[in-house]
């Protein structure tokens, strides 16, 4: 007399191993080893307007305050920053692509995988309707040994 249980069990536990082994065999093929992930030599560089605003204490003059992440794994000089203001409307959108007012700061150097923070200042705002709401911008205008994510991504 055979036991129909006992043959069943068997059954479950080959192909249970089976999966296993094929999963174990597999999966280091499927993956990327972590050698093969390669470091960008190059500075990827993301600035990130905090907040713009007219001075109260000097007259005529607009401040950014900026921060700039490097997400490569290079260092990067001579970095030109451009800020730049568009009018908007209520709900936060631009305009148009072209700006109101726009001024620019040059960093001497960020270091890699780091964020910096830093104010961009300009004068000779007369041109600014004051009433009209702005959306202020910051962009990587030019840098040498980097990469404006925002370049890649539009």
């Amino acid at each position: 007399m055979k036991k129909k249980g006992v043959n069943k069990f068997y059954k479950i536990g080959f192909f249970t191993i089976l999966a296993v082994l094929t999963i174990l065999i597999a999966f280091p093929l499927i993956m990327p080893h972590e050698e093969s992930i390669p470091e960008l030599p190059k500075a990827m560089l993301v600035p990130y307007t905090a907040d713009w605003f007219l001075n109260d204490y000097t007259e005529n003059q607009i401040v950014f305050y900026v921060s700039m992440a490097n997400y490569g794994f290079g260092d990067s000089t001579d970095i030109n920053i451009s800020c730049e203001l568009f009018q908007q409307y209520e709900n936060g959108t631009k305009i148009d692509d072209e700006p109101e007012y726009t001024t620019t700061k040059t960093l001497e150097k960020i270091e890699k995988t780091s964020t910096k923070k830093f104010v961009v200042t300009g004068s000779d705002i007369n041109q600014i309707n004051l009433q009209a709401p702005y959306l202020g911008l910051c962009r990587v205008s030019s840098c040498k040994n980097c990469e404006a994510l925002s370049d890649r991504l539009l």
